[in-house]
């Protein structure tokens, strides 16, 4: 029998287990890359959106009396309009905190020593320099001594502020905050306090203040230079080339004016008084604010940002390099421009007044713009002002009003001494007697746990001595002190005297300057900048035009504040202040302009010490040749478009000097071919100048050839024109032991060193930009980078790339007017900056100009972050609106507050 079977198919294989999982892998990958993806976007896109104010429409603030108007212009800058100086002040804390929130937060945790409480641990060491400081708990005190009228202002701020913080948190507040929330665990924001607003101009002043680190600096240097050679580094000021701006107090100068009258109400100056311990210190205290700060880094502790890590960092960064850099840093390179011209020299013939203050680039710029309308100016609502102002802080701080403007500069005021003291257990010796120490703790809290520490201080100040972490410590064991001194042991404690260390009055002149209309009211509003002290020029609409100093400038006895003071002799001692009617002070001068520029205030003559940290007055002729090309014959010739060109003045000061030099030595055939681009230079330095770029690769190789051998770290050679006045007096002196390489066996010259320095400059440009030195371009090299901070120096490349901007390609450079600065220790990349520019026409106010670093906006991916930036980049300044007419037609977005 047959049996048929059929066909059959056979079964398909099962599938491999190993290929499931593959596909398993690559969907979850996918899943991954998708979630990452919409992660950045919403990072990217969906985040920022939700923290951008509204600035259209209206907004319920409770605490508001009557409407508030914010009108804004295609800058998104604010003209705020309201009934009442309370109504206007809180409608400016509300509008203040729209924009820059973020930044108002991170200064005023700068300001308390409670930085580490929103970036985490890696900022104790910072912390701990500024609780010893003790800025924030000084505000309080200036704020509890304040009369009622400026504490209204303020007040009123704060409430705006807070009516801002009540409807805002997280990410709906600021980009920022996502980040720091996610790695510190928890961060929330408190309100704001009165306290947190003054403590910042602590801030600026500790920016502003000079000489303490030269002091130090000058205890370091005496361990390996002899008194000659220091000598030789901190050159005398060059009166026979470079102006001044007063020959001296009291006397007629036919240069720059007669000395003005005395403050209408004589004397403003309060007697040196005992270090005022900050009061209930112990307990933590309200944030406050970031500021800015190079060479104070090297002094203040140098540590990195820790976010979210208790005993690690996850964020890196210098410490007061960084973290007080929205003011911008106090480089070497300190600076400022300002200058007054009368309208008898003016085209239109009304005055104008033009301002740049040079400081350390930040992104957001440092200033916020703002205009502050009394709708009805009267008794009852006098402001009427527009400027710049700093976020956190009431009004503002450069500006005008209806009837005068105004305009400042550092003027490198000496209002810091070190004084050494002989600490015994919790005692110090004055006179061989024992005194005891004045003590208090601070608790610095950071995610996950926190640190107590001991402040200790003498009648001087706080011994900073206490901070091993950075160079006080040393200049206890090494400076010098007089013969008979007690014993040195492990080293003397080193105190800071300094003015802004006890409550003050600051802010009170600002508020009084809002409504200065002539110069009487201009001069005593200006002479409460106690811890302040500026170069301040004036004019007003009645063709006046003014200068003075304000300030508290100690007056020393025994001892000349260069160096470290024994505070253990009472003899050694601040005897009080230069009375206010003697600082430098002029009123329509004949030349009909008073120009600063950081330089030297007043001629040999003059019976008191103003400072030390002046610059050596390059920039100041520099502005005052282009004006006085302007001005010839004394001919109204000198215009509004002038006074921008001379702001944006590239010339390289030096050079006039130097070129020669280096064209008179042979260099290499090879590297001729650059030395040769200087022959027909101009000296200007623009973005695509080859001869700038050659230059300033000659002038930083000069620098670390001639004092790298010797000068390192913080003694480095870096920037500033005291190192134009110490290469001119060597180039007299072709075989000063300064220009010899000690770490050769050879004995280098003068010649020796150029030669070198000109190579090494064509060799790093060759290998950088190419070998045709005629395509060099300065811009390719000298480059401003924007940086956030703290988080765009977090080292986290995605981070970074949310908040920083550049680098861009920027002219000028080195003592230029206009100044875009490098440190030459570290190469090209601009570390200082016009921080603003603006030109005033004083009474034809809608035609004066303005504008910022980067723009009105702290919020990433805004329109305004940084749509200001290209202006400032090509030396052009926008149209700044002040009469209401001309505000409405600028107006783009209107915004009213309502109760």
């Amino acid at each position: 029998m047959t049996v048929d079977v059929g066909t059959q198919t056979a079964p398909a294989p099962k599938p491999r287990k190993r290929h499931r999982w593959l596909r398993v892998l690559l969907i979850l990958l996918l899943v991954l890359v998708l979630v990452i993806v919409g992660f950045a976007l919403a990072v990217r896109y969906w985040f920022p959106g939700r923290s951008f104010p509204q600035t259209a429409g209206s907004i319920q603030v409770p605490g508001l009396s009557a409407p508030v108007d914010v009108l804004r212009d295609e800058f998104g800058v604010p003209q705020i309009y309201a009934d009442t100086p309370s109504d206007l002040f809180m409608g400016q804390g509300y509008v203040s905190a729209q924009d820059r929130f973020f930044e108002m937060d991170f200064r005023r945790h700068i300001t308390a020593g409670r930085i580490s409480e929103m970036v985490g641990s890696g900022q104790l060491k910072t912390d701990k320099f500024l609780r010893t400081m003790g800025w924030r708990a000084t505000a309080q005190l200036e704020y509890d001594s304040l009369p009622a009228r400026y504490q209204v202002v303020v007040d009123a701020y704060t409430a705006g502020v807070n009516a801002w913080i009540s409807e805002h948190g997280g990410t709906s507040a600021s980009l920022e905050y996502l980040v720091i929330g996610a790695l510190t665990r928890g961060y929330t924001i408190e309100p704001w306090t009165p306290a947190d607003s003054l403590a910042w101009l602590k801030a600026l002043a500790y920016d502003l203040r000079e000489n303490m680190d030269t002091e130090a600096l000058r205890t370091v240097l005496a361990k390996t230079l002899s008194p000659a050679q220091i000598k030789q580094l901190y050159p005398p000021y060059p009166y026979d080339r470079n102006a001044t701006i007063q020959r001296a107090a009291g006397v007629q100068d036919p240069t720059s004016g007669a000395q003005a009258a005395p403050l209408p109400d004589g004397q403003l100056v309060r007697p040196a008084s005992a270090y005022v311990l900050p009061a209930g210190a112990s307990e933590p205290v309200q944030s406050a604010g970031s500021a800015a700060t190079n060479s104070s880094a090297r002094l203040g502790g140098q540590s990195s940002v820790g976010i979210g890590s208790e005993n690690g960092t996850v964020l890196d960064s210098d410490a007061l390099d960084s973290m007080l850099a929205l003011l911008g840093t106090h480089s070497a390179e300190m600076g400022s421009n300002n200058w007054v011209i009368g309208g008898d020299l003016v085209d239109t013939g009304r005055s104008l007044v033009a301002n740049d203050p040079h400081l350390g680039p930040a992104m957001p710029s440092l200033w916020s713009q703002v205009g502050l309308h009394c709708r009805t100016v009267d008794d009852a609502c006098p402001y009427d002002v527009a400027g710049f102002a700093l976020a956190g802080v009431p009004g503002i701080i450069i500006g005008h009003n209806a009837a005068a403007a105004w305009a400042v500069t550092n003027t490198g005021a000496d209002t810091t001494d070190l004084f050494l003291e002989k600490v015994e257990g919790d005692t110090y010796l004055v006179d061989g007697k024992p005194r005891p120490l004045q003590t208090r703790t601070e608790e610095i809290r950071y995610p996950g746990g926190s640190q107590t520490i001991t402040v200790r201080a003498t009648e001087h100040g706080p011994l900073l001595s206490d901070l091993p972490d950075t160079d006080f410590p040393a200049v206890g064991q090494d400076a010098a002190v007089p013969a008979g001194s007690p014993p040195r042991g492990d080293g003397y404690g080193v105190a800071l005297n300094w003015t802004a260390l006890r409550p003050g009055t600051s802010f009170q002149a600002l508020v009084d300057i809002w409504t200065a209309a002539n110069w009487a009211d201009f001069r005593k509003a200006g002479a409460r900048f106690d811890a302040l002290p500026q170069n301040l020029v004036f004019a007003d609409t009645q063709g006046n035009i003014g200068f003075q100093i304000p300030g508290l400038i100690p007056i020393r006895s025994g001892f000349d504040g260069n160096s470290p003071a024994p505070g253990w002799d009472s003899k050694v001692r601040w005897t009080g202040y230069i009375p206010a009617d003697r600082l430098p002070s002029f009123y329509n001068p004949p030349n009909k302009w008073v120009i600063t520029a950081n330089q030297v205030l007043v001629q040999p003559g003059y019976p008191y010490k103003i400072g030390a940290g002046y610059n050596y007055g390059y920039r100041a002729q520099r502005i005052l040749d282009l004006v006085r090309e302007k001005t010839a014959n004394g001919s109204k010739s000198l215009s509004l478009a002038d006074s921008q060109a001379i702001q944006s003045d590239t010339q390289m000061p030096f050079a006039p000097f130097l070129v020669p030099y280096l064209l008179d030595v042979k260099a290499g055939a090879d590297v001729q071919q650059a030395v040769d681009l200087l022959r027909t230079w101009d000296f200007r330095q623009p973005v695509d100048s080859p001869e700038a770029a050659y230059f300033n690769a000659v002038w930083l190789h000069l620098l670390q050839r001639t004092f790298g051998d010797q000068l390192t770290g913080s003694t480095a050679a870096n920037s500033g024109d005291r190192w134009f006045e110490v290469v001119r007096d060597l180039m007299s002196k072709p075989n000063d032991p300064f220009w010899d390489d000690v770490s050769t066996p050879e004995t280098e010259t003068r010649d020796t060193i150029l030669v070198a320095a000109m190579t090494d400059a064509f060799t790093e440009l060759k290998n950088r930009l190419g070998e045709d030195s005629a395509r060099w371009k300065w811009g390719d090299i000298h480059t401003l980078k924007l940086v956030a901070t703290p988080l765009g120096e977090s080292g986290i490349g995605p981070i970074e790339g949310l908040f920083n901007r550049g680098p861009f390609p920027v002219a000028g450079g080195y003592q230029s007017v206009a100044v875009n600065s490098y440190d030459a220790s570290k190469g090209y990349e601009v570390d200082h900056v016009a921080s603003m520019r603006m030109t005033v026409d004083v009474g034809g106010w809608d035609s004066s100009v303005w504008v910022n670093l980067t723009g009105a906006s702290g919020h990433a991916y805004s329109s305004h972050y940084l749509d200001q930036f290209p202006l400032w980049q090509t030396a052009q300044n926008p149209p700044w609106s002040f009469t209401p007419d001309a505000v409405d037609k600028a107006t783009q977005e209107r915004l009213t507050l309502t109760p």
